[in-house]
């Protein structure tokens, strides 16, 4: 028999890169990564029917919500920062959904 290791993956890559205090605040085993028009984006907190908090490569953060308009929106606020207040459940999915679709 012969060991075999398989190359780390974009995510495992993705994810060894991240600060330690980030890496603490995410499930790994809940990360995964989407491909759009070209771009990678790495999801990390699921709001349902398709559409997600996610970050870039630079550890931008993206809202990637499928129906509304732009269907992806940088969002104004730190990796850690997103990660801390999904963590003290003080993101608010209903409000972010109201300021998404304009309401």
């Amino acid at each position: 028999m012969t060991r075999f290791d398989f190359p780390p993956n974009e995510i495992d890559l993705f994810y060894d890169s991240l600060d330690s205090n980030i890496r603490e605040k995410l499930n790994y085993n809940e990360l995964f990564d989407i491909d759009f028009n070209g771009r990678t984006f790495y999801v990390i907190y699921d709001l349902e029917d398709g559409n997600y908090i996610a970050v870039d490569n630079k550890q931008n953060v993206y809202s990637l919500i499928h129906d509304a308009e732009p269907m992806i929106l940088k969002m104004k606020i730190t990796f850690l920062e997103i990660l801390e207040q999904i963590e003290n459940n003080q993101f608010d999915v209903s409000a972010h959904f109201d300021k998404r679709y304009g309401k």
